[in-house]
């Protein structure tokens, strides 16, 4: 029996109407059935239908749909729904015991649309990057390669917490993903309890390093110009999980880009599931920072132009979608990062 709810709406970012504004970081509209669960493909399809007419309708150029699935999908049926031009993302990972899988879906329309030669050669890089990765991790162990990050960060003096201050969360948060000063208000100040913030500071007690667990997502993940490049993310990825585990947690998914923060996501415990059948990436999901010369844009956006009034289109990037192994986290690992708060 097919459990899909009818409750649900689209919701957009940044906003409560269709269209841009100046505090979407992101242009994208969101079927967020985190309750649903799809038993047959036709009702997947019925939902893609729906979503799309009204993404058709709307000024957005993305169109993302979240939901859960216990049925087998062909992604040529649900291709068959896309106008010349559209392109479609299709993304699983297991969040059940049962079999159930969180499945992510998300259609550009054409002027967003990513070149079938960059997928292709996105996708090998990747493929690549994420063999060797795990190559190193599986001769060393996750175990060993785990503690020797607590250790290493350790002997730099630093230190993991749960609370940060405005100003804290604003300089981490503010100048790649536009956070507002209320909002970090909102966590800084316990306002929002259900989504946990995870802080690595240095010997002087600065926070350099911030990552959030919003809505089964491990996201915003920062650290500071002046702290990056150093792996200073990985420690912090690694204890958050770990926090995760410890309350109950077992299945979390982060969106991570193509050619960056992939790697910290398979070195702290993220699996990445190389599908043959599909698509495997989200290809211009979201826009990240503001300044091209400092983040060079995506070879086949370089070009890109602005998208209504507010989006850039030279800097929207494409993700790997990576979820959490627990079953990597030994308990000797789970003890070694819980003991340090």
């Amino acid at each position: 029996m097919d459990q899909s709810s009818t409750s649900s709406d689209l919701q957009y970012s940044g906003s409560t109407d269709p269209g841009l504004n100046a505090e979407a970081s992101y242009d994208r509209m969101i079927w967020d059935g985190s309750q649903e669960r799809h038993s047959y493909q036709s009702g997947i399809e019925d939902l893609l239908q729906t979503c799309i007419q009204r993404f058709r309708a709307s000024s957005r150029s993305r169109l993302v749909i979240r939901t859960n699935i216990d049925c087998s999908l062909e992604s040529k049926r649900l291709q068959a729904q896309l106008q010349n031009g559209e392109s479609l993302d299709m993304l699983e990972y297991p969040n059940s015991p049962d079999g159930s899988r969180h499945i992510t879906i998300g259609v550009n329309n054409q002027e967003r649309a990513v070149p079938e030669y960059a997928i292709q050669s996105m996708q090998e890089a990747v493929h690549s990057k994420v063999a060797k990765i795990e190559n190193e991790i599986v001769q060393q162990g996750f175990r060993q390669h785990a503690l020797a990050e607590l250790d290493r960060s350790q002997r730099m003096g630093m230190r993991f917490d749960t609370q940060a201050s405005v100003d804290e969360l604003y300089a981490l948060w503010n100048p790649t993903f536009g956070w507002t000063r209320e909002q970090c208000d909102d966590y800084a100040n316990r306002e929002v309890t259900d989504e946990p913030i995870f802080i690595l500071r240095n010997q002087n007690n600065d926070a350099i390093s911030g990552v959030l667990f919003s809505g089964e997502e491990s996201t915003e993940w920062a650290t500071l110009p002046e702290y990056q490049g150093n792996g200073y993310l990985i420690p912090l990825l690694i204890y958050s999980n770990c926090c995760l585990i410890r309350d109950g947690i077992q299945f979390a998914f982060a969106e991570t880009r193509w050619n960056r923060s992939f790697s910290p996501a398979i070195k702290s415990g993220f699996e990445l599931q190389i599908q043959p059948h599909t698509q495997w990436l989200l290809t211009n999901h979201v826009t990240v920072g503001d300044d091209p010369t400092v983040d060079i844009p995506d070879k086949w956006n370089q070009n890109s132009n602005m998208f209504g009034n507010e989006t850039d289109g030279k800097m929207l990037r494409s993700f790997a979608f990576t979820y959490l192994n627990p079953t990597r986290f030994t308990p000797e690992i789970l003890d070694a990062y819980l003991s340090q708060l």
